[in-house]
């Protein structure tokens, strides 16, 4: 009975996003796949239902399902010990994301769905964020349809729908009955949730988080301003075209000078906070060292000298205070701040200026950025673990991108990696190596910036 709710589902969003008349077709190399085992029967049930489908196969930039005859078998511990079974890929993420390719596999703990995820930074599996250990197979497996079928609708709105809790619905059943669509019948409710349409040709998504909005995917145009009718909605996408409302846009005026960029990121990071330090206290540690610090820096620790929390590696990276700050070994370089695990140092040439990584025994490297930009870099990784929410952002460093952020945030560097901050709001973001950073003081701004500007900013 399961695997018939399970099918009805697959079906019912498939049909919602290509039309009532859509039928599936299983891949021409679904006996491979039937000569595995162990192979649960919804990821058997999907290949020979979806396996030909094009829109919802694997492409570098879209992500998808790997055809049957690629999905890959990864050897997991003693395969030749009858308790352990090798992952089967069968799922890669869009853009190759950092959480990239997902698998399978029966070998598992109690109540776990052996959803695993290749984590890029160790080269190893994990279990899958996102789902939780009681969320099934066929709930990973239906949502991951899901996700590759909205990407590929053309319109999408905010439906204001009211959410009222009654003692027999969920509000997510109480969203998709008020919006008159199917709610998924294989798979218990949690946060976030799909409802489909196949007549309107409607994907509803609801999520906890976004109070008494639902997102509303469609292939006709005409059945979302038929919902307008009825509700109270707000354009996201249109004709494959993204609709941003200048309401919530930045308002403030952007920072021109080196002090009025730290100003705004002394209002995004503390608020009505203090970390200022007396002119006196760096004059000491001047003395102390012997040199005349930089502008720069005097503007730095004249506005953050305090340090505490803010430069602590419990944020990230050690940023050293005046009082604080020292020598490196060469004798020609002032440390001003540690990575984490004291791997490598930002370090101040005394007489040039130039900001060097010490890379420990003997071993120095360009920074390729200068005082002012390091420094303002600095304090926006800090906000990684200073601010309690937010975590990495999958935008690319393209034109379009870039613009879609200049609407919320104002740019401090745009040199090596980004810095770009949002006063009004208290949101950071800042780049690195391995990707994109969004931080927030509070979650409700983080939501927001996930309405309003249509990306997805995942939690740490």
């Amino acid at each position: 009975m399961e695997e018939d709710l399970f099918l009805s589902d697959l079906t019912g969003i498939c049909r919602a996003a290509f039309g009532a008349s859509w039928t599936g077709k299983s891949d021409d190399n679904i006996e491979r796949l039937r000569q595995i085992s162990w192979i649960p029967k919804e990821l058997l049930t999907l290949y020979e239902t979806i396996g030909k489908e094009s829109n919802l196969l694997f492409d570098y930039y879209k992500g998808g399902f790997y055809p049957a005859a690629k999905i890959e078998m990864e050897p997991r511990g003693d395969c030749k010990n009858a308790r352990w079974k090798p992952y089967l890929i069968y799922y890669q993420s869009a853009k190759d994301a950092y959480w990239g390719r997902y698998s399978y596999s029966d070998s598992h703990p109690p109540k776990n769905n052996g959803i695993f995820v290749w984590h890029n930074s160790i080269d190893g599996w994990k279990q899958a964020y996102g789902y939780e250990s009681t969320h099934t197979l066929g709930t990973v497996l239906l949502y991951q349809v899901a996700e590759q079928l909205i990407a590929q609708m053309d319109h999408c709105i905010w439906v204001k729908v009211s959410l009222a809790k009654s003692q027999e619905d969920w509000p997510y059943l109480t969203a998709a009955k008020r919006l008159g669509m199917t709610p998924f019948k294989s798979i218990s409710y949690f946060h976030y949730a799909y409802a489909y349409d196949i007549e309107r040709q409607l994907l509803m998504i609801y999520d906890d988080d976004s109070s008494k909005r639902c997102l509303v995917y469609g292939s006709s145009l005409s059945e979302l301003e038929k919902l307008g009718q009825e509700f109270s909605i707000e354009w996201q996408q249109r004709d494959g075209k993204m609709i941003l409302n200048p309401k919530t846009f930045i308002q403030s005026t952007p920072p021109s000078s080196y002090e009025e960029k730290l100003d705004m990121m002394s209002a995004t990071l503390l608020g009505k906070r203090s970390m200022a330090l007396p002119l006196s206290e760096i004059e000491k540690a001047e003395k102390r060292l012997e040199t005349v610090f930089p502008d720069a820096l005097k503007a730095f620790y004249l506005r953050f000298g305090k340090g505490g929390k803010l430069f602590c590696k419990e944020s990230l990276n050690l940023i050293y205070t005046p009082k604080e700050l020292e020598y490196s070994s060469d004798s020609k370089h002032i440390i001003l701040a540690q990575e984490n695990q004291g791997l490598w140092q930002w370090c101040l040439h005394k007489e040039t200026g130039q900001i060097d990584l010490d890379l420990g025994d003997g071993n120095w490297d360009d920074w390729e950025m200068d005082l002012e930009d390091t420094l303002l870099w600095l304090l926006a990784m800090q906000a990684t673990g200073f601010f309690p929410h937010g975590g990495e952002c999958l935008l690319e460093q393209d034109e379009e991108d870039i613009e879609l952020i200049s609407h919320f945030f104002h740019f401090l560097t745009k040199e090596k990696f980004d810095v770009f901050v949002n006063p009004e709001r208290r949101i950071i973001g800042c780049r690195d190596v391995d990707g994109l950073y969004i931080m927030a003081s509070k979650e409700s701004e983080i939501v927001r910036l996930e309405e309003v500007a249509n990306i997805e900013v995942s939690v740490f």
